[in-house]
């Protein structure tokens, strides 16, 4: 796919998002609230950068609006290159993940909030060359 076409999907998964959130709302941009858990937004934020680092375009918050396809909602992270939405899990439920699959154009995709930023970690710690140790209280 050459870029010409890649920018033609990015923009018709653009006119997806509700036109009022767009202009509010950057490309690649991280918009987090105080309503929002810390680790929430902590994970939100790795996996935006991730996304970045692999060259995506993202919006955060963005209001999909509903169609005869989907209902439409509030995606935490929705990819204009596939129209998938990532969906942060802290106080969720892999089950009202899963009810998303209704609301959105692309695939919803879980990630456990803790899963990304125990990842994180351990990336930057091999990176680092350090040695670390988890253990459990179990």
């Amino acid at each position: 796919m050459n870029k010409l076409e890649l920018q033609g999907i990015r923009n018709n998964n653009s006119q997806l998002i509700r036109m009022s959130n767009r202009s509010g709302n950057h490309a690649n941009c991280i918009k987090i609230s105080k309503g929002e858990t810390k680790i929430h937004r902590i994970a939100k934020s790795i996996a935006c950068s991730n996304l970045i680092d692999e060259d995506f375009t993202f919006y955060t918050e963005a209001i999909i609006e509903p169609t005869r396809e989907y209902l439409g909602g509030r995606a935490d992270i929705f990819i204009l290159e596939n129209a998938n939405t990532l969906e942060i899990l802290h106080t969720e439920t892999i089950r009202q993940c899963t009810d998303k699959n209704r609301k959105y154009p692309g695939e919803v995709i879980p990630l456990k909030a803790e899963d990304v930023i125990k990842d994180f970690i351990m990336d930057y710690c091999k990176k680092m060359g350090w040695e670390l140790k988890i253990t459990s209280d179990d």
